[in-house]
């Protein structure tokens, strides 16, 4: 069997499909949810490490929350307005010291943070510890887009890219070496697959990523922007999910998700169906981690 029968591919007569049809009012909306309102602090670097950071709830069923300040972000928890993590000093505080960390030692890497416009008070605490700021138009909706703006840096990046979650970067040294190790490799990509072990006794299947959206390093450029822009219009069409697992695999977030649901798992099921696939077409480092959740 080939892995392309169990696995989602999102080819490129979608792409295409999605190029000729896209109305300019849909391109408007895309360009609100994806288009860059300021760069800050730009500069040629050979490595970008990739980040987003944005205050939303998950879920689409979420309330919406506040109009963020430096004060609310800081006393989110106390105010009840934090669910999973607190803001501040699980997201905004490990972002500053990692960047920092890496600024002071290993200054050839560039920080990149593609920053919601709602937090655009953060950009002179980030200019201070030699981030690269890109203040996107869109504060995002839920946790998407925004957790999705960071895969924009495999367009423009001059060499290699590392993806990470914010809250990680403090844990930077082994991610970065593990990107940096490409050079020197005919692969063009490392990866962590997330195998959910645990849930195979409770619903009889393994959920499986072959990719983590959040933890992966290249040294391949791809249209990321368009092929996100394309993923998320086939999915509000009902034009791409269709049957896509097995009675003993099934792809955690390879789901039929609505256009309009811009919660957790959409990114994970863009990375796994729009971009794996092109990026597997040359050679790929593995790490499985059983029953990572992080």
């Amino acid at each position: 069997m080939n892995w392309t029968e169990i696995f989602p591919i999102f080819t490129d007569e979608l792409v295409q499909a999605f190029a000729g049809l896209v109305s300019d009012d849909e391109r408007a909306d895309f360009e609100d949810l994806f288009g860059i309102q300021q760069i800050f602090n730009r500069s040629s670097s050979q490595h970008v490490l990739a980040v987003s950071l944005f205050w939303k709830h998950v879920d689409s069923v979420d309330d919406e929350l506040p109009t963020p300040t430096r004060e609310l972000r800081r006393t989110a928890t106390e105010k009840g307005l934090a669910r999973r993590y607190a803001p501040w000093e699980d997201y905004v505080q490990p972002l500053l010291k990692g960047a920092k960390e890496i600024h002071e030692k290993r200054s050839e890497i560039r920080v990149r943070v593609y920053l919601a416009a709602d937090l655009a008070f953060l950009v002179p605490d980030l200019m201070a510890i030699g981030c690269e700021i890109y203040l996107m138009k869109s504060s995002s909706i839920r946790h998407n887009p925004g957790a999705m703006w960071r895969f924009l840096a495999l367009e423009d990046a001059e060499d290699f890219v590392t993806v990470m979650d914010s809250d990680r970067l403090p844990d930077y040294a082994w991610v970065v070496r593990r990107t940096e190790a490409l050079g020197g490799m005919e692969a063009g990509t490392w990866r962590i697959t997330n195998a959910m072990m645990e849930e195979v006794t409770s619903n009889g299947c393994l959920n499986y990523r072959p990719m983590q959206a959040c933890h992966f390093g290249t040294k391949v450029r791809e249209n990321m922007r368009q092929l996100m822009e394309a993923f998320l219009w086939h999915s509000r069409r009902g034009t791409f999910w269709e049957a896509v697992c097995n009675q003993t695999l099934r792809i955690a977030s390879a789901r039929r998700i609505p256009f309009g649901n811009f919660s957790y798992q959409i990114k994970s099921s863009g990375r796994l169906a729009a971009s794996h696939s092109r990026q597997s077409s040359s050679e790929a480092t593995t790490t499985c981690h059983s029953g990572l959740r992080r």
